[in-house]
């Protein structure tokens, strides 16, 4: 009997191979080669587990069009984490590459790796889905989304994916194989948030990059790590990164992820236009410091695909409303309530006396409300001090009161004048007794 004779349908998110490994245990094949030229046309395409080369080859495309090639590797490869973070135009190339079958040099285009630079792609599992999938399916498979790069817990079940680091044979997932990485029994909630982000990416066709840029651009200010969304210190935003859960997280991971722990690349992600590093998007999204991981996936889906969004990265009910005056963040706004100088505020957001002086100048609210709680409480500082004097001193003539409180005096007459008349008003006169000429 034929292979192509009893090939079973796949399933909506099955990796291609896990179907090619599911069509060789159901012909109890003892090849892997043979069914590697059967299916895909190439004796040892099952060691292309993520990006099948010859794609183009697959019986289940035979007669199509380059759109349908286009969903087969979407829904059914690792490139459906890289699609969409390429132009429309770019994307109708690649499909039909793939259409030819001869083309071999699409899985460059669609990831950005070279010879130099090879992408790494670990096969990936979780095993309360083979459990469930053995249960309900009858077989177990490889699911799509567990294979992208950053995607390093079940959405489904919670738990931490099982990986193994390379394999030249057609195999299924099985719940009793514990792989070749150390799992973790409770995943930190930043990985949660990543691969609820990574995630999302199936479900996009094309991302706006302007709309993700500026979005998150947004949403770091919001956070205070950034003044302005035109421009920054490099070394500022890296050392902000650093600062993170996410980078600690990344620290930890064995794997090629622990490359981004640094923070330094986030500048030229942001400002230099190096759009087509998925897996870079995806790590800082995560990072910024959502409520949930669900809430971080849903505002990055609204800024992928270009819906409007305010400060906070969430989708505005009216877009075409006059835009709200830009604040600072709460912390720096409790700084400002609470320090009296610029020293003092300085040391409560353990920053420099530049970065105070861009909030003032970024939030004009913020600047003329410190401005008017320094002039009342100087008000009232100088204010006290003449009073208290007077006190101290019931029959002290003006000229004394100047000479002691000069400073108080010059500052009421500059700020605040109508009150300056009153407390000269309420003093003895400077010349109250005249004095002999000759004494």
């Amino acid at each position: 009997m034929s292979l192509r004779s009893t090939l079973p349908p796949i399933l909506a998110d099955e990796t291609i191979f896990s179907w090619c490994s599911a069509c060789h245990s159901m012909t109890c094949g003892t090849s892997g080669a043979k069914t590697g030229v059967a299916l895909l046309g190439g004796s040892h395409a099952a060691r292309q587990h993520d990006l099948p080369a010859s794609l183009g080859r697959l019986p289940l495309l035979d007669g199509a069009a380059s759109e349908e090639a286009l969903h087969m590797a979407r829904r059914h490869t690792v490139a459906g984490y890289y699609l969409p973070f390429l132009a429309e135009g770019v994307q109708e190339d690649i499909a039909r590459r793939i259409q030819t079958g001869t083309d071999r040099f699409w899985r460059r285009q669609c990831s950005g790796m070279s010879r130099t630079r090879p992408a790494s792609h670990l096969l990936k599992w979780c095993a309360d889905c083979v459990a469930h999938d053995q249960a309900t399916i009858g077989r177990a498979y490889w699911h799509t989304e567990h294979q992208f790069p950053t995607v390093l817990t079940c959405t489904r079940h919670g738990g931490l994916l099982l990986q193994r680091r390379h394999t030249s044979n057609w195999l299924l997932p099985r719940a009793d194989d514990s792989g070749d990485v150390q799992r973790v029994s409770a995943p930190p909630p930043e990985l949660h948030t990543l691969s609820e982000v990574s995630s999302k990416l199936r479900q996009i066709r094309v991302i706006n990059h302007g709309s993700i840029r500026r979005s998150a651009l947004l949403r770091l200010q919001a956070l205070g790590a950034i003044h302005s969304i035109r421009g920054a210190r490099h070394d500022r935003i890296a050392r902000w990164f650093e600062g993170t859960r996410m980078s600690s997280c990344l620290r930890s991971l064995d794997s090629d992820l622990s490359s981004l722990c640094s923070g330094t690349w986030v500048p030229d992600l942001l400002w230099r236009r190096k759009l087509v590093v998925a897996s870079h998007w995806t790590v800082l999204w995560a990072a910024l410091d959502w409520d949930s991981p669900r809430s971080g996936a849903m505002a990055f889906e609204d800024a992928a695909i270009g819906r409007s969004v305010a400060s906070d990265s969430q989708a505005l009910l009216f877009p075409d409303d006059a835009p709200v005056a830009s604040r600072a963040p709460d912390a720096v706004q409790q700084a400002f309530a609470t320090g009296d100088s610029y020293d003092e505020v300085m040391r409560l957001l353990s920053a420099t006396r530049a970065d105070v002086v861009r909030w003032l100048e970024f939030d004009s609210q913020l600047r003329e409300q410190w401005r008017q709680r320094l002039r009342d409480g100087r008000q009232a500082q100088c204010v006290s001090r003449i009073e208290h004097y007077v006190a101290d001193h019931p029959d002290v003539r003006r000229q004394d009161l100047e000479r002691a409180c000069a400073g108080e005096l010059r500052w009421l007459r500059e700020h605040a004048p109508s009150l300056a008349r009153a407390l000269y008003k309420s003093m003895p006169g400077r010349l109250l007794t005249q004095p002999s000429l000759f004494d």
